[in-house]
Order: C-alpha cells, then sequence, then structure tokens
C-alpha cells in the first residue's frame, strides 16, 4: 500500500549568538587542556617514555584539545576562523592528531579572511612557517585574487599566474625575513630555513626569488638580533 505524505519545507537559519557560545566555551576547553599538556610535558615527552597510567592521562587530554577543535573547524564563522587562525601554530599536527585547526582554515568558506588572517598570524613569534604552509599560503592568495584566471588552463594564463605568483611569494618571505629577530628559537630556525630555500629559486626568472646581497643582509640582522 503506497502512502502519500505532505511536503515539509525546513528553513536552515544560523544563530550567531548559539555559535559565539559554542566557540567560546569550545577556546576555553582547548586552552585549559593545552595548559594541562604542556604543563605535564606530554608535548615534549615521547609516548613510549609514559608510564601506563600518564599515558592513559595523556591520551585523555590529548582528545579534550581535538574535540574542542573539531568543534571550532566546524562553526565556520568569521569569528571560528579567527580562533582557529590565532590557536594554529603552523604544527601539522596536535598531539596524535592532524591539526583541527589547519584544517578549519583550509576547508573555511571564509577564504579572502583566511589569507588575510594567516599572513600577519606567521609572522608572529611562536608561527612555525615551513615551506609546505608558505606553498599553500600563496596557492591560497592567488586563487583568491585572481579566480577565474586560475580555473583556465591555456598558456596565456599560466604565464600570468607564474609572474603573479612570484610577486606574492616574494612579498611573503620579505615579510617572513623582516620577522627572523622576534621569533623564539624554535620558530625562527624554521622560518630562516624556509627563508633561505625560496631566497635563491628562480621561480620563472633567471634571477633568484631575493637578490643575494638583500638576502644576506635580512639573515645577517635576522641572527644578530
Amino acid at each position: 500500500m503506497e502512502v502519500t505524505s505532505n511536503s515539509l519545507e525546513i528553513d536552515v537559519v544560523r544563530d550567531e549568538g548559539w555559535s559565539s557560545e559554542q566557540l567560546r566555551l569550545a577556546v576555553s576547553q582547548f586552552e585549559a587542556a593545552k595548559r594541562n599538556y604542556e604543563l605535564e610535558r606530554w608535548d615534549v615527552r615521547p609516548e613510549s617514555s609514559l608510564p601506563p597510567e600518564e599515558l592513559v592521562r595523556e591520551t585523555a587530554t590529548a582528545k579534550e584539545m581535538n574535540e574542542a577543535g573539531q568543534v571550532i573547524r566546524f562553526l565556520d564563522t568569521e569569528e571560528s576562523l579567527a580562533q582557529a587562525v590565532r590557536l594554529y601554530d603552523g604544527s601539522t599536527n596536535l598531539a596524535t592528531y592532524a591539526n583541527p585547526f589547519w584544517q578549519a582554515i583550509l576547508e573555511s568558506r571564509h577564504r579572502d579572511l583566511a589569507v588575510k588572517l594567516l599572513a600577519g598570524r606567521m609572522l608572529e613569534e611562536d608561527f612555525l612557517v615551513s615551506r609546505e604552509f608558505l606553498d599553500v599560503l600563496t596557492a591560497m592568495s592567488i586563487q583568491q585574487e585572481q579566480p577565474e584566471t586560475f580555473s583556465r588552463g591555456d598558456e596565456n594564463s599560466r604565464k600570468r599566474l607564474s609572474s603573479r605568483t612570484r610577486e606574492i611569494l616574494k612579498g611573503y618571505l620579505l615579510s617572513l625575513g623582516k620577522s627572523l629577530p622576534s621569533k623564539d628559537e624554535k620558530a625562527r630556525e624554521m622560518a630562516i630555513e624556509t627563508f633561505k630555500y625560496y631566497a635563491g629559486q628562480g621561480y620563472c626568472s633567471d634571477e633568484p626569488l631575493i637578490e643575494e646581497r638583500l638576502a644576506n643582509e635580512i639573515l645577517k640582522h635576522g641572527l644578530n638580533r
């Protein structure tokens, strides 16, 4: 016997107040768990060195951090994106989990804001600027700046993208170089490695991305903070 039902229309309405409250709770939960994680020095001690009962606590705390990060990730508001960028330090992983803040950034529908916030965040003292990060930020930037050209596959489009991409990458690299003196030790070491690598690359040009004399001056200034 066939059963006929009335159609049902559902309007999905974003509740900004609810989203803000969930974000506040998630950030508070994450920061409390992270403080505990670092207090126990689990961020620098290998799991293999932990006694069984401590490993249980470490695993539970890591799970708390990841769960809070996942809430922030899936909210996907401008406010939650700003928090994701603030809490993201350039690390690939968060404890034993893939970093949920990086996932939040890559998946966000607020791409313009993500690029703007990341460009500033990468200059802060604790941020680890890897080659992979700089590649992604440059790609996000050119895609947002020239979406139509980016989606084409013709030779002229590729040439235009290559030239502009080089300019964007150079701008980010010079900004990174200027931030070297203010970086903490670990972040500074990675930033120097990244700067050295890109500064000497040509990228569709016979000339290095950063002229050698200028690159050396920037590195000297960064090393003699």
